[in-house]
């Protein structure tokens, strides 16, 4: 099954970046994604960071978009403190 999600995802990858100079690196984050990464990395033509092993990579989009969200917004601004209130 992962060389086949692998090679259909590598394909698209390859066609559609094929000209794009921005990008350097792909990182593949997710649930799926530390198996996964091993059948891409021999399919995408690039450089593809696989997540280590031994980090849980179920929550990595989510912390992802936590950080841009941070970063974009301002921490203090959308996301409400968890801090006690002062007495």
């Amino acid at each position: 099954m992962y060389t086949h999600v692998a090679s259909t995802i590598a394909s698209n990858l390859n066609r559609l970046w094929k000209n794009d100079w921005d990008i350097d690196s792909i990182i593949v984050s997710g649930g799926g994604s530390i198996p996964l990464a091993e059948f891409l990395i021999s399919s995408v033509e690039g450089n593809v960071i696989p997540i280590p092993k031994s980090i849980d990579a179920r929550f990595n989009n989510v912390r992802g978009y936590c950080k841009f969200g941070h970063y974009q917004w301002g921490k203090d601004k959308t996301i409400p403190s968890r801090q006690a209130p002062a007495a």
